[in-house]
């Protein structure tokens, strides 16, 4: 009988829903004594946020509309404490088959709904990590190929009939790119979820470096009919930075002003001074960004719309916004709109900054 069970909690509810009867298990699962109990309304038995919600009244209705109403959630005990229930309300009905009452029958079943929890739990954790492993798989790909094109190119021209400056520069540059990979993979194998990206600072002259970058980048430019502009002051501009971190950062602008500019178009790099901050900036005539995307650009697999011919998935200014934050700088976009060009600020401080000089 389930009025004498231990299990199964049976309530007897008036019409209007005040409890009559306290049953079975009443008393060990919701804490309260018969007598404290009966003449409280149903709603007593509910969570807050469920009274709120009026779901007793609701689940008053529907088993008197329908002679049976089901339910899976979680109750107040008497101590403020929870547990977990599946209940069952019952009209109760008289000879001539009306109904008189109600009598609810529910079970604890806090055990099944903190299983099922922590399934859930375990599997956002799951989702979670696999998206981490995407991304970093998609950076880590996306980081690799940029170094490869201007080895290539630089190959090509190496071993072409040009004169022995042009082939040493070719070489440089293949020795440097190739600095940038051994780099990657050693990061790659080294990472761990609770380290970020280790930096290893050293002062280096920012004219050399966007010099560097540019020879990088310039067989593409000239494939894409792009003129390429290098707007640099004579007095060295000094940066306390991660070398190859930095042609990362410059690769990625550079990169995308290539590609978001019509053949024939133009793409000037320029650096100064501002304060104690170095700065660069990467202008060119191209698409442009819509003012309501200038920020979005820099979050990752992030793209404009009616860019789906352009090669990327939206990780090179994500990348290049984590770096400049490592350094203590930061990079934004401005662009008047779209179809009128787009300008890329990166700044970094500079080293007397960084060393309280």
């Amino acid at each position: 009988m389930l009025a004498c069970s231990n299990e199964y909690a049976v309530i007897a509810l008036a019409l209007d829903g005040t409890i009559i009867g306290w049953h079975g298990a009443a008393e060990r699962l919701f804490g309260y004594r018969g007598a404290e109990i009966v003449g409280q309304p149903f709603a007593r038995l509910f969570m807050q946020s469920d009274v709120d919600q009026r779901m007793p009244q609701l689940e008053l209705e529907l088993a008197r509309m329908t002679g049976r109403s089901e339910d899976d959630r979680w109750h107040r005990r008497s101590d403020g404490g929870r547990f977990w229930a599946s209940g069952v309300l019952n009209l109760h009905l008289n000879l001539q088959r009306e109904g008189v009452g109600y009598v609810k029958v529910m079970r604890d079943r806090t055990d099944l709904r903190m299983r099922h929890e922590a399934l859930r739990n375990r599997g956002l954790r799951l989702a979670r990590d696999l998206r981490r492993e995407r991304e970093a798989f998609a950076t880590f790909a996306h980081e690799l190929r940029n170094p490869l094109a201007p080895i290539l190119n630089a190959a090509r021209i190496a071993t072409s009939d040009v004169d022995e400056g042009s082939r040493r520069r070719m070489l440089d540059v293949i020795v440097r790119q190739t600095e940038v990979i051994q780099r990657l993979l050693r990061d790659a194998g080294e990472r761990r979820p609770e380290r970020g990206q280790r930096l290893e600072m050293r002062p280096l002259v920012l004219q050399d470096a966007l010099a560097s970058a540019l020879d990088a980048v310039t067989p593409d430019a000239e494939a894409f009919g792009l003129r390429l502009l290098l707007v640099l002051p004579e007095p060295p501009i000094t940066l306390e930075a991660d070398p190859a971190r930095l042609q990362q950062m410059l690769a990625n602008l550079l990169g995308n002003a290539l590609k978001y500019t019509p053949r024939g178009g133009h793409v000037t790099v320029s650096a100064g001074i501002e304060g104690d901050t170095a700065v660069v900036r990467i202008d060119d005539d191209g698409e442009g960004i819509g003012k309501e995307n200038l920020e979005r650009v820099f979050e990752l697999f992030t793209r404009e719309d009616g860019h789906d011919m352009v090669p990327g998935v939206g990780v090179g200014l994500a990348v290049v916004k984590q770096l400049a934050q490592l350094h203590g700088g930061f990079v934004e976009a401005r662009s008047p709109g779209k179809g009128l060009g787009s300008q890329f600020v990166l700044q970094l401080p500079l080293r007397q900054a960084a060393n309280g000089n």
